[in-house]
C-alpha cells in the first residue's frame, strides 16, 4: 500500500502526461497488491518515492507489529489481502494499510517528487 501511496502523489503532481500516463494504473494495481509496475515503472526510476515508500511501508510494518497483526493462510497484500483477516483483525489490518498508504503519499509529496521532474 505504500508504493500505491507514493505513486498516487507522483501521478498527482506530475506535470508530464507520460509520467500521469504510468503513474495512475500503477498506483491502483499497487492498491491490489501488484506492485511491480508502481516500483519498476515509477518510484525506483525516481529514487526519492522508492525511499518514501520503503518508509511508509515500515511504520506501517512496524505498526502490524506492535499490534500483532497476523495473517491466516498465503500472503496476499493490498485490498485483496483483507480475505486473510476476516475477523477480529479487519480493522487493524485497514488501519495499517490506511497508515502504510498516507504516510508514503504525505512524504512523496512533500519531499520526494517535484512537479516538473520527468523520467
Amino acid at each position: 500500500m505504500a508504493q500505491a501511496g507514493a505513486v498516487l502523489a507522483v501521478s498527482m503532481k506530475t506535470i508530464s502526461p507520460k509520467m500521469k500516463q504510468i503513474a495512475f494504473p500503477s498506483a491502483f494495481s499497487a492498491s491490489l497488491g501488484i506492485t511491480e509496475p508502481a516500483v519498476f515503472g515509477v518510484t525506483l526510476r525516481l529514487v526519492k518515492p522508492f525511499i518514501m515508500a520503503m518508509i511508509g511501508g515500515g511504520i506501517g510494518g512496524f505498526l502490524a507489529s506492535i499490534l500483532d497483526l497476523r495473517a491466516t493462510g498465503m500472503a496476499l497484500t493490498g485490498i485483496p489481502g483483507a480475505l486473510l483477516y476476516l475477523n477480529e483483525q479487519l480493522p487493524l489490518y485497514i488501519l495499517v494499510n490506511l497508515v502504510s498508504f498516507s504516510i508514503a503519499f504525505i512524504l512523496t509529496w512533500f519531499f520526494g517528487y517535484k512537479k516538473e521532474q520527468t523520467l
